[in-house]
């Protein structure tokens, strides 16, 4: 019994645990791949990225409400905070749904929590709906997107996260440039709603991966020993690993002290 070649894809790596089944997947073609990744980067482009626009319009925020530095900070420490670890609370429904339902239901939530946050009246509703639904939003299309490339790329996995990253960096640097003259043209309440609508530009990139999900290459595994699954947690040794300390330090260090950035001024 054959099979056709451009059906399957394998792997040489042995899997981690146990036996593993491979999904059989349609051979993606180049420009496939290149709109899933682009997509994939505008989800970065708008979720980590925004992150530095809060601190721009942190300033805003203090003038409008008269609100304490350290209050009006917690906008911008949940957002960046939900962001990073939120995905963990989706995992289970990114795994049975896809990657693409969740992407287009977060950028919508996020979009609309965006540009009803132009009509708050307090700043605690500002940070229920920018820090809270925003950064839960967001964590879904950040989480997605590394899923989607790591489903999406075998043999060049390395390097469309290489570009994947990048995107984050580019985000950084752009938006809270943009974000800046939208002050000075629109004021704080037209910022939001101009990024309300960048959002909401995400939800054509979940209907991509959507449409690329038979393009997939999956796996799931049969037959875990829970055993095997114990002694392979208990052996491992990466709290030994000195770089993995550092990031593990820094990582708890720089979020906590990105919005104290914005203080500075007010020195």
């Amino acid at each position: 019994m054959t099979s056709n070649p451009d059906l399957m894809e394998t792997s040489e790596r042995k899997p981690l645990l146990s036996e593993s089944l491979r999904v059989a997947r349609i051979q993606p073609s180049k420009w496939r791949q290149c709109l899933v990744l682009i997509a994939c980067m505008y989800l970065h482009f708008m979720s980590l990225g925004f992150v530095p626009v809060l601190g721009v319009i942190y300033v805003e925020l203090i003038r409008q409400f008269n609100s304490a530095r350290s209050v009006t900070a917690v906008m911008q420490s949940m957002f960046q905070g939900l962001t990073y670890v939120g995905g963990i609370l989706f995992s289970g429904i990114v795994t049975k749904k896809g990657v693409g339902p969740p992407v287009m239901i977060a950028s919508a939530l996020g979009g609309l929590a965006l540009f009803f946050s132009a009509f708050s009246v307090n700043i605690y509703m500002v940070i229920v709906l920018v820090g809270f639904v925003g950064g839960m939003a967001m964590s879904i299309n950040y989480l997605c997107a590394f899923v989607a490339v790591g489903w999406m790329f075998v043999s060049n996995r390395r390097s469309a996260l290489a570009f994947l990253t990048m995107a984050t960096a580019v985000g950084q640097t752009l938006l809270p440039n943009l974000a800046n003259y939208l002050i000075n043209v629109y004021g704080w309440t037209g910022t939001f709603m101009v990024s309300g609508g960048l959002v909401l530009n995400s939800i054509p990139c979940g209907l991509l991966l959507h449409f690329s999900q038979d393009f997939f290459f999956k796996e799931t595994n049969q037959n875990v020993n829970r055993d095997s699954v114990k002694e392979k947690m208990c052996q491992c040794n990466s709290v030994q690993d000195v770089t993995y300390a550092i990031l593990i330090l820094v990582s708890f260090i720089f979020p906590g002290t990105n919005a104290v950035e914005s203080w500075l001024q007010w020195i």
